[in-house]
């Protein structure tokens, strides 16, 4: 898989530099745990992703990645690991992948 940590592969060229949370603690996206001040942070992150305008590449980028920790485009671990499952049995994995990369499914899979 190819990785483009500069942003630029994934849906919109350099969305890190777009991104709603870019100026805010990165504590408040990977908060320790899911409950008590942790829960209450994922809430807060969740409400500035609603408002990003790049929320669909993060998102995109942290399956594509396996971001398995804090909330990438509006989600968290537990409904990122929902759609990574739902994206393998449909076999759609590598599609979105590719979609988002900019490589074909077959020079994926070489």
């Amino acid at each position: 898989m190819q990785i483009d940590p500069s942003g630029t592969g994934f849906g919109t060229p350099g969305w890190h530099a777009a991104a709603a949370c870019r100026s805010l603690p990165k504590s408040l996206f990977f908060p320790v745990g899911t409950t008590g001040t942790a829960a209450d942070d994922i809430v807060v992150a969740k409400t500035v992703c609603g408002t990003c305008e790049v929320r669909a590449s993060c998102l995109a980028f942290s399956l594509v990645t396996e971001q398995h920790y804090g909330v990438w485009g509006g989600t968290d671990e537990q409904e990122r690991s929902s759609l990574r499952r739902v994206y393998r049995a449909a076999g759609l994995e590598a599609a979105v992948a590719a979609a988002f990369d900019g490589t074909s499914t077959s020079a994926r899979s070489a």
